[in-house]
């Protein structure tokens, strides 16, 4: 798979209806050991396509006939919080996905949540003034196993909390191991200051980001 996709833009990209049929083929089993967030994969996972089913429906010729179909939608789900970690509760937002707004007010606990299009790239949200760039389905995994040892999983989530404002590449620098230790002295977790991601700090962050 490439960076950007998920499970559920594979599905869509390969006309099945349910990402799950895919998610859940006896051959990805494997993947599913791996990764177990299907929204949450690396770039160069493998993913088995299996084939789909052709069967036919019959119908009276000259009568009129109505068929029903789904479009896949996924739900975007997003805690907005202060540079403190309080929860930016009820604040009204706009949210803009590939050129389409939205708009609404946050949750007691500071969630945006919202049902978007499977295939979904780009958006941003904007909370008083303040705006988040969105890349969807960029996210990578953390605390499993990957090329990077985590560190563009860590990059990421970090980038997303506030702690982090460099690239997610996957290479370690001064900027990113600031981050992973001030996100560790905050969560009263063990600080190494080499950059590396522990198991610890990847649990919290997966906790603390949501995913």
């Amino acid at each position: 798979m490439r960076q950007g996709e998920t499970i559920a833009s594979i599905a869509v990209e390969n006309k099945f209806r349910r990402f799950e049929t895919i998610w859940d083929d006896g051959e990805n089993k494997p993947l599913r050991d791996l990764r177990k967030n299907p929204n949450v994969l690396e770039p160069g996972d493998i993913v088995m396509i299996p084939d789909r089913d052709e069967s036919s429906k019959s119908a009276a010729t000259g009568a009129r006939h109505t068929y029903f179909t789904t479009s896949l939608t996924q739900r975007l789900l997003i805690r907005c919080e202060s540079p403190r970690g309080t929860p930016l509760a009820s604040k009204p937002y706009k949210l803009t996905i590939d050129g389409a707004d939205f708009s609404g007010t946050t949750k007691s606990d500071g969630m945006v949540e919202h049902d978007i299009p499977v295939r979904s790239k780009t958006g941003r949200l904007e909370i008083e003034g303040s705006i988040w760039p969105l890349d969807l389905g960029f996210l990578n995994p953390v605390d499993e196993e990957t090329k990077d040892d985590g560190i563009s999983g860590a990059q990421g989530r970090l980038r997303n909390l506030g702690y982090y404002f460099g690239p997610v590449n996957g290479k370690g620098s001064d900027a990113f191991t600031n981050a992973l230790s001030a996100f560790e002295t905050e969560e009263k977790l063990s600080v190494t200051g080499t950059g590396e991601v522990s198991s610890a700090t990847a649990k919290r962050l997966r906790e603390r980001h949501g995913c």
